[in-house]
């Protein structure tokens, strides 16, 4: 009966976590809607950011630039650029194997794939449809998600092991 409460508290949290996740990726939401597609905003080019910081380190290097003063704020952006997406999916990674006995790997790799993906297509409805040029459809975040997803059910697993060896014998 316990096992049956933890499941659905398991459950509650997994929905109230993907509403955080739609809050935090889809809004606001800026109105009127008017279809305009001329600014549309998209990354095809898996870690096009990254290339292109990267590059600039390099061209400020030649043109003799103390590039050191440069790296920090490079990667502050890159880890806000791909390490907040990381960390948003850590949940979905983790809670999935929890609420699903039968999620291997494979299936929350594509679960965390899917859903960002997702994401991503209603971020470009959304950017269509009000003219809003706040958002971005970015392979890059499609990528970072499905990492985060596949990190955090690595999570799981292992936090799974520690508390088998915690708890060995006493039925959780």
């Amino acid at each position: 009966m316990l096992q049956k409460y933890k499941q659905r508290a398991v459950k509650i949290i997994f929905a109230g976590y993907i509403f955080v996740v739609m809050i935090i990726t889809q809004f606001p939401i800026k109105l009127p809607f008017k279809i305009d597609i001329t600014k549309v905003q998209y990354n095809l080019v898996p870690f096009y950011f990254l290339i292109k910081r990267i590059e600039a380190l390099r061209e400020a290097s030649r043109a003799g630039y103390n590039i050191k003063e440069y790296l920090l704020p490079t990667f502050e952006i890159i880890f806000k650029t791909f390490g907040y997406n990381i960390i948003l999916f850590l949940p979905f990674g983790f809670l999935l194997p929890i609420i699903r006995k039968d999620c291997p790997l494979k299936k929350v790799t594509y679960y965390s794939f899917s859903f960002s993906l997702c994401i991503e297509v209603l971020q470009l409805i959304s950017m269509i449809m009000t003219n809003n040029s706040g958002r971005c459809f970015d392979i890059d975040d499609i990528i970072a998600n499905t990492i985060g997803g596949i990190v955090g059910f690595y999570f799981c697993i292992i936090s799974k092991r520690l508390l088998m060896l915690i708890f060995k014998g006493v039925d959780l």
